[in-house]
């Protein structure tokens, strides 16, 4: 999945702590590395830490017009053999420097046992093919017909950036342009940008060629459909992105909406066992908040802020290893006083794994809550994802593993609930162009 971010300016040089505050703005997307990289006299060059404030001491005083930056979430090979990013390399058309998110399954191109990730595979392909071709353009277009998705891939070389996207436009790009200073800037989140900039996003199968006379598109392949990221939706956008003209804060808030009017006639018989001020909603933080509000709002019951995120622990679902996501989950969350003796209407994004949430529910029953009733606002995630998100086995969802009618008694809730499809569908009306492959549990379907 990762975090891409790029600038460039014809006018503007800025300085790279500038660039790397906005690129911290991308961290939910990955945490395992991150990177920059920057036209500096001439010559590019790239730097990668494990952490932003390393990051901010090694690029001390520096400043370009051309900077590429990344947040790794490794998804293709495992983390002792994964590549940083942005990756610095050359070819016949000379040094370059590349990031890249999503992910492009080997197997489906090579032997697996050839390369140990996917961004080895993309730069060797460059850097042999690039002897066949007579420019970026020719050898990107070939590139584009060869891997079918999912990525999102943007070059900077000594002069150009070149930004191209999947024929399936499986996860987002887009970019902004202010005119009076003839600088771009291309992100995998709109949520980079300032609330009043125009944000055009990046056409599934196009390429585009970025240089001093302007952007232009090379290449834009007509594909019969599109499957954007389901997932992206759920999950990982922040609440301000965007994604194919949806406004995610939309979205999230008529899934609330519709959740609720499905759930009012079920809690208003069993608010009348309770006192008005005995019930509340809660989100799961932070995203489980977004759908929250409207879910409180539209059944009528209050939503209370008292389960809040630890500043100190990142997204769970991105850590490497069950241990790890133990580990975290108990230091997740800090729980507000008045929260004892509710009973609390949860509202989570999605249950993957389920061990988040298992450890949640564990501590707010240990912390005083009387009833916990769960809300998941995605449908049941039951497939692997091999395009970018990290659900490399059936055998690990919970779905998988405990049929869901005995899912409350696992958890040590009172019930749990799941989005329906039919609303999932209600609030996408192009849901025909959605990437569900890990809501079916067939394995031998994609879509």
């Amino acid at each position: 999945m990762c975090g891409i971010l790029a600038y460039f300016s014809n006018n503007n040089i800025t300085n790279l702590h500038t660039f790397i505050d906005k690129l911290k703005l991308l961290y939910h997307r990955g945490q395992d590395n991150v990177g920059v990289s920057y036209l500096y006299e001439g010559k590019l060059k790239s730097i990668s830490s494990t952490n932003f404030e390393e990051l901010y001491e090694k690029t001390k005083n520096i400043k370009s017009k051309s900077i590429l930056g990344h947040t790794k979430y490794t998804t293709s090979g495992k983390k002792n053999n994964s590549v940083n990013q942005p990756v610095l390399s050359s070819n016949k058309f000379g040094d370059y420097c590349l990031v890249f998110n999503g992910n492009i399954p080997i197997d489906k191109y090579v032997s697996s046992n050839v390369y140990s990730n996917d961004t080895t595979m993309i730069i060797d392909f460059l850097n042999i093919y690039s002897e066949k071709y007579k420019s970026w353009k020719e050898l990107l277009e070939y590139f584009l017909e060869h891997f079918s998705r999912a990525y999102n891939i943007i070059i900077q070389t000594n002069d150009s950036l070149y930004i191209l996207k999947d024929r399936f436009g499986v996860r987002p790009l887009t970019f902004t342009f202010l005119r009076n200073s003839n600088t771009f800037t291309f992100s995998s989140e709109s949520c980079v940008f300032e609330k009043n900039d125009y944000i055009t996003e990046i056409d599934a199968g196009s390429l585009h060629g970025l240089n001093k006379y302007g952007l232009k598109e090379l290449i834009n392949f007509q594909n019969l459909f599109e499957n954007h990221c389901l997932f992206e939706y759920i999950y990982f956008l922040k609440n301000d992105s965007l994604f194919q003209d949806t406004k995610i804060q939309t979205y999230r808030k008529n899934i609330g909406e519709l959740m609720a009017k499905r759930d009012k006639q079920y809690f208003d018989k069993l608010k009348l066992q309770f006192s008005n001020d005995e019930f509340i909603v809660c989100g799961v933080p932070n995203t489980g908040n977004n759908y929250a509000f409207s879910y409180a709002e539209n059944i009528g019951i209050p939503f209370e802020n008292y389960i809040l995120k630890n500043s100190e622990v990142s997204r769970t679902f991105i850590l490497s290893n069950d241990e790890e996501r133990n580990k975290y989950a108990n230091k997740k969350y800090l729980f507000d006083r008045n929260i004892k003796n509710k009973n609390i209407i949860l509202i989570d994004d999605s249950v993957v794994r389920g061990i988040t949430l298992k450890n949640l529910v564990r501590n707010l029953k240990e912390f005083g809550v009387q009833n916990i009733y769960i809300v998941v606002a995605s449908p049941p995630i039951n497939n692997t994802c091999i395009y970018g998100i990290d659900i490399p086995t059936q055998e690990e969802l919970i779905i998988n593993k405990i049929e869901e009618k005995d899912l409350h008694n696992y958890f040590g809730c009172e019930k749990i609930k799941y989005l329906d499809l039919d609303l999932l569908f209600e609030a996408l009306p192009d849901y025909h162009n959605k990437c569900t492959m890990c809501l079916n549990p067939d394995p031998n379907l994609e879509w």
